[in-house]
């Protein structure tokens, strides 16, 4: 019994970890930028947001957002992952942020995603990708 429930942890962790290196390469090759740049884009015309440090170009998105465009321009051009997660989005509206994906934030400024992932060995937690970006120790 015991051997069978070992060799479901390794299936298990084996497959998250295949998932977690797929969304490495994934998201490795984004351009990066600061939040200062992403504070730029903050009007109807040019929207963007960060969810679990990744940059969103939402601003065709305003009009279409099922709780209005003022909800979403709240928080245009700032980190939007507390708002985004605690509003309980579907997984569809997950799902939907890929179209609008356009970057990352640089290393220095991530809380949820890093590129070196030497020192992020577990894979525990989740996020709308699978298995979390796993913020590094040092935060």
């Amino acid at each position: 019994m015991l051997e069978l429930i070992q060799s479901l942890m390794n299936t298990v962790t084996t497959a998250i970890k295949s998932k977690q290196s797929s969304n490495d390469e994934k998201y490795s090759n984004l351009p990066e930028y600061t939040l200062a740049q992403v504070s730029e884009h903050w009007q109807t015309n040019d929207c963007w947001v960060v969810v679990e440090d990744l940059v969103y170009d939402i601003t065709e998105f305003l009009d279409e957002h099922p709780g209005g465009q003022y909800i979403v321009m709240e928080h245009a051009g700032r980190d939007a992952t507390l708002v985004f997660r605690g509003s309980r989005h579907s997984q569809d509206a997950y799902d939907m942020l890929d179209k609008y994906l356009i970057g990352i934030l640089i290393e220095n400024e991530r809380v949820y995603w890093s590129r070196s992932r030497s020192n992020t060995n577990d894979s525990n937690s989740s996020s709308i990708y699978g298995s979390s970006p796993q913020p590094s120790k040092g935060l």
